[in-house]
């Protein structure tokens, strides 16, 4: 596994806003790009929960789901069965997320890498104590933080304010696309 250090690039939603999807919590996306579509899947609000990407070089299509609970088993089959339809794939694996010390999840990057078989993990970027707000590029799989404010933030200004309870009572079980 090759791991880069660096920050990562930023875009404001202003920017990509028409052309993007959200992924909402515990909901998963699989979209292409083709020229002049939808070119962005967006995560707004990352604390607790996981988001990662399974994004193939050779199609520009990507797999992206936010995950707030384990994977059940029938899960796990429909995510490799669709990632292995994308013939002759070049895979890269992008994982962000569990902001506040949370920990319940993490063993999902080794389970994603483990499934997908194949593939390399370009990007983790795990902890913190922010709120994030990531986009992956389906034309380049680069990912990206979003200026959601359309301003580069102070100070303290996007500190992770929700308390963990409050994360649980919105959760609900994964929909796998």
């Amino acid at each position: 596994m090759l791991l880069v250090t660096g920050e990562r690039k930023f875009t404001s939603i202003n920017m990509i806003k028409d052309r993007a999807i959200e992924v909402e919590q515990d909901r998963s996306v699989i979209h292409s790009y083709n020229k002049g579509s939808i070119r962005y899947i967006i995560a707004k609000d990352l604390t607790f929960d996981f988001f990662i990407s399974v994004y193939d070089v050779n199609s520009n299509t990507a797999f992206a789901a936010r995950i707030t609970r384990e994977l059940k088993e029938a899960d796990w089959l429909k995510v490799t069965k669709r990632i292995a339809s994308w013939k002759n794939s070049n895979v890269e694996i992008r994982a962000f997320g569990f902001q506040n010390g949370s920990n319940e999840l993490p063993h999902i990057v080794d389970e994603f890498h483990r499934y997908v078989k194949v593939g390399r993990i370009m990007e983790v970027d795990l902890y913190g104590t922010d709120v994030r707000h990531i986009a992956i590029d389906l034309k380049t799989g680069v990912s990206y933080n979003v200026f959601m404010l359309n301003r580069i933030y102070r100070a303290g200004e996007l500190a992770n304010q929700i308390k963990k309870d409050d994360f649980d009572k919105g959760r609900s079980d994964p929909v796998i696309v």
